[in-house]
């Protein structure tokens, strides 16, 4: 039986000028058994790296004396330290930044803020990868890691034809037929996906390490795809090139979480704003000596606003980290609807709105926490008139009977919905520019948040609509709340600290 890798005695340099940062790194690494190498810049994290040989780095990409691109750079550049792998700490940037730290040399990176798990599943990745690369001339060995990694692999001969890949390696790369041998893998890849690499790749993969990123966009017979590749050059003792191999991994949703975080940041930091400049030029005003009875009016109601959105990103942020739990209330539609839709709005940006409620068994009831129930049928109402096209807006609520419960019918007349869009809408972030309600204040997560509620409490929600002619959203909720799912994590909006109008 083969032996697995001992991380226990790795030693990793962490090089940040952060103390906090490093301190924390340091914290979790060791927690984990590794042993940790400390660096406060660049310059210094080559020199220790020189004369200490750790296992892997971890860099940071903006330091003083010397940055983490430069840092990476030079490491490749020295005999002994090009084979140690780096991750590449840095904010969320371009995909120019991103081939910059591959063309660097990193073997992969992190977004900040990173996920501890995120950043040891990277490290025991790179440092399994750097311990085969030892076996790979021994044929046992190798078989075992072509079998049993999650990863694909891909070995190339010294022409770069293919030599050996394992299953995953063909899935990944859409290399079914086992007929490949001796394939032209490079021009596979360049025919099949966009190659994110800055140098010439044929020439450097048989030189050095060489990470980079391959992209396959989304199609009517394909989803997207986003793969990370790590090579490394194989030698003979007489250093003559033995051959190449390249580890695939499927970074997917890695990379579009990358996107949702960029997308959302840039979304709040607008909201944050709008009202700012608003202010801004008030006080401005009434800095020049103009009448200021008015425009503090306007910065009152404008630092309002602000402060209702603050309160919005916070409580988004809190609910992130746990679940609320909430009194169950008996919910009986008749009585509930009635009472609900003289709290909807009546008119909206010129546009006349018409509610019709539809509720013909007056006893039909479920239990569920009231306060949830409010976010979900609001939320609905709200996209049903943010969303609608029309001069008149109309929203029909029909409520009937079903098998476990009740069917929750919300209708409008606006312009529909795509039959592609219907389960995205519900992603996180995703409605953002197309499907955000306003309802969180710009959050962007109000149909994510009503199917949580629903699936939480063991009922679903689906979509009907034709484009042009309107959209109905149909929830089905159980009589009996107390469904296992209502005991799983729930990371929904804190409605105790959302402030419901």
């Amino acid at each position: 039986m083969q032996r697995e890798p001992d991380f226990s005695k790795k030693r990793i340099l962490i090089t940040d000028d952060d103390d906090e940062m490093q301190h924390y790194t340091k914290t979790v690494l060791e927690s984990e058994g590794f042993s940790t190498l400390l660096a406060s810049n660049g310059a210094d994290g080559v020199t220790l790296a020189k004369a200490e040989m750790p296992d892997l780095i971890v860099m940071d990409a903006e330091m003083p004396v010397m940055g983490g691109f430069e840092a990476i750079e030079k490491l490749r550049a020295d005999p002994k330290c090009r084979m140690i792998p780096v991750i590449l700490v840095t904010g969320l940037k371009q995909t120019a930044d991103r081939i910059r730290g591959i063309k660097a040399g990193c073997d992969n990176y992190l977004s900040k803020p990173y996920d501890p798990s995120e950043l040891l599943a990277q490290i025991k990745t790179l440092l399994t990868m750097s311990y085969y690369r030892a076996l790979v001339d021994e044929k046992e060995k190798f078989d075992y890691v072509m079998n049993h990694m999650n990863s694909g692999i891909v070995v190339l001969d010294p022409v770069m034809r293919l030599s050996q890949i394992n299953q995953k390696a063909r899935e990944l790369l859409g290399l079914q037929t086992p007929e490949t041998k001796d394939l032209d893998v490079l021009r596979h890849v360049q025919e099949h996906f966009q190659v994110l690499y800055g140098g010439t790749l044929s020439e450097d993969l048989k030189m050095k390490t060489v990470s980079f990123d391959l992209e396959r966009p989304e199609s009517e017979k394909f989803q997207r795809l986003s793969l990370s590749v790590s090579s490394s050059a194989i030698r003979l003792p007489t250093g003559e090139l033995n051959s190449v191999v390249m580890m695939v991994q499927d970074v997917t949703e890695q990379r579009k979480n990358d996107f949702l975080k960029l997308t959302f940041m840039d979304f709040v930091s607008h909201k944050l704003l709008t009202p700012l400049t608003s202010i801004d030029a008030c006080l401005t005003f009434i800095q020049e000596g103009n009448t200021g009875e008015e425009f503090m009016g306007i910065c009152v109601k404008e630092f309002n606003e602000l402060k209702n959105r603050i309160q919005s990103i916070l409580s988004f942020c809190k609910a992130l980290r746990g679940d609320t739990s909430l009194p169950i209330d008996k919910i009986v539609f008749s009585e509930y609807l009635s009472g609900q839709v003289g709290s909807f709005p009546q008119t909206k940006s010129g546009k006349k709105i018409e509610y019709e409620i539809m509720c013909p068994d007056k006893a039909l009831h479920i239990f569920i926490e009231g306060k949830y129930f409010d976010l979900v049928l609001r939320n609905l109402v709200d996209n049903g008139i943010e969303h609608n096209d029309q001069p008149f807006v109309k929203i029909r609520i029909e409520v009937k009977p079903a098998e476990t419960g009740a069917e929750i019918r919300i209708s409008d007349n606006g312009r529909g919905i795509p039959p592609e869009e219907y389960d995205r809408v519900f992603e996180n972030f995703y409605q953002i520019d197309k499907w955000s309600t306003g309802n969180l204040k710009g959050v962007g997560l109000g149909l994510s948040i009503v199917k949580h509620i629903v699936e939480r409490h063991g009922g679903s929600i689906r979509i009907e609509s034709s484009l042009g002619k309107g959209t109905c959203v149909i929830l089905n909720l159980a009589f009996n709340p107390r469904h296992p799912a209502r005991n799983m994590p729930f990371s929904g909006v804190n409605v105790e600290d959302e402030r419901m109008k």
